[in-house]
């Protein structure tokens, strides 16, 4: 037949396709012996899966900004936030100064960085949304 004949350049593996039946289901898991690793799934491995959420990081006087333009300044960041009582603003660069598309901002306490998550959530800069919410990693 076509098994193993050259096409235009290619060679042609032709195999025995199994009924559905005799197919091994990744639901069913009864005879998965390890090896090649074809039942154990195909991501990459950080057990999230479908309809993973995020636990939403406790209250602090931290916000996390993100989702936002590679071309902001420091002086743009700093104007967004002038009039709400933030103590300081960062926005993160890489080593040529551009920004890496996030920044944080730090209020004098929890009240005034919520109240900043409300007024700042899905806020256009530069035709994108600015996504914000508490940040979850300690200050360095």
């Amino acid at each position: 037949m076509l098994h193993d004949v050259e096409m235009e350049g290619r060679r042609l593996i032709v195999r025995y396709d199994s009924k559905p039946e005799d197919r091994p289901s990744f639901r069913d898991r009864s005879n998965d012996r390890g090896g090649s690793g074809r039942l154990r799934g195909r991501g990459r491995g950080r057990g999230r899966g479908r309809g993973y959420q995020r636990e939403e990081s406790a209250p602090c006087e931290r916000i996390f900004c993100g989702n936002l333009p590679f071309s902001i300044t420091k002086e743009d960041f700093d104007q967004i936030f002038a009039g709400t009582g933030s103590v300081s603003t960062n926005l993160i660069t890489d080593d040529s100064g551009q920004s890496k598309g996030y920044g944080i901002v730090t209020f004098s306490n929890i009240d005034a960085a919520a109240d900043a998550i409300s007024k700042y959530q899905n806020y256009q800069v530069d035709g994108r949304a600015m996504r914000c919410k508490f940040d979850s990693k300690p200050p360095n």
